[in-house]
């Protein structure tokens, strides 16, 4: 893993009071259930960070119509671009 990290240049997103700040929006509103604030905080990191998307296998809690319309509401509200939240399949050729 550390080898994909240093070959493609990957970018580590962290954690910071903004997306902590976020997170708990996302679970204020409901968009992911308060039992899981680590997705909430996936959520918010790639935010703040100004991604277009995720793509997750997740489908409980990240990766469903619900919580993508709850986190664009949000997002919209706090001044952030909305993003894209996708199932592999949907962003995949096949």
């Amino acid at each position: 893993m550390f080898a994909l990290i240093r070959d493609y240049s990957v970018k580590l997103l962290y954690e910071t009071d903004e997306t902590t700040r976020l997170a708990a929006l996302y679970i204020q509103e409901k968009a992911v259930p308060e039992s899981h604030p680590i997705d909430a905080a996936h959520i918010a990191i790639t935010t703040v960070n100004g991604l277009d998307f995720i793509v997750s296998l997740n489908f409980t809690h990240i990766a469903r119509a619900w919580t993508d319309e709850r986190v664009r509401r949000v997002n919209v509200r706090e001044g952030y671009q909305g993003i894209g939240i996708y199932k592999p399949a949907e962003v995949l050729e096949l």
